[in-house]
């Protein structure tokens, strides 16, 4: 007669039990930890525009500069809501080049102001509905594209201490 072979293996249940509990206390405060993630990305889009699209790791990224016929719009516009009473032209040849020309993609406020950081206990989110920032998310034919949102792998950089911390204090 052969001899048995025989392996007993104690606690599984145990330790698979605190796993669970241990996965369970991963997904406890994750809507906390995604309202953070959130504004950190939103808090990144608004100092992207501060500074003009230049936040972005990749320089292919960076926001190209503004025609010169777009900066002459813009300072004619701004001196037309300007002072009354003297004549544009001559306003206009006084004034430095950088002169009157609100920063890019900023005119009225409404495309800057127009993202919402959102959250629930499965997502972090950043919207926008104004109807043109597709426009110039992606660019056209005519509008070059300016990147407001970071690229996916900044993304995840700037988001993954938030996670990383949460995992930690999750698993002990």
């Amino acid at each position: 007669m052969a001899d048995r072979f025989h392996i007993a293996v104690k606690g599984i249940r145990e330790a698979a039990q605190r796993a669970r509990s241990r996965a369970d206390k991963l997904h406890l405060g994750m809507r906390a930890v995604n309202a953070r993630a959130a504004v950190l990305l939103f808090q990144w889009v608004m100092r992207n525009f501060r500074a003009e699209g230049r936040l972005h790791d990749s320089a292919s990224l960076h926001w190209p500069p503004l025609a010169p016929s777009t900066k002459l719009a813009r300072i004619r516009r701004n001196l037309r809501t300007g002072r009354r009473g003297r004549n544009i032209r001559s306003r206009i040849r006084a004034l430095p080049i950088g002169a009157g020309v609100t920063p890019m993609l900023v005119d009225t406020g409404t495309l800057r102001g127009g993202f919402v950081p959102r959250w629930t206990s499965r997502q972090a989110i950043l919207e926008n509905y104004v109807p043109y920032a597709r426009v110039h998310e992606e660019g056209t034919t005519r509008i070059p594209k300016r990147k407001m949102l970071p690229a996916p792998t900044q993304a995840i950089q700037i988001v993954r201490p938030v996670y990383g911390e949460h995992v930690r204090l999750s698993v002990r």
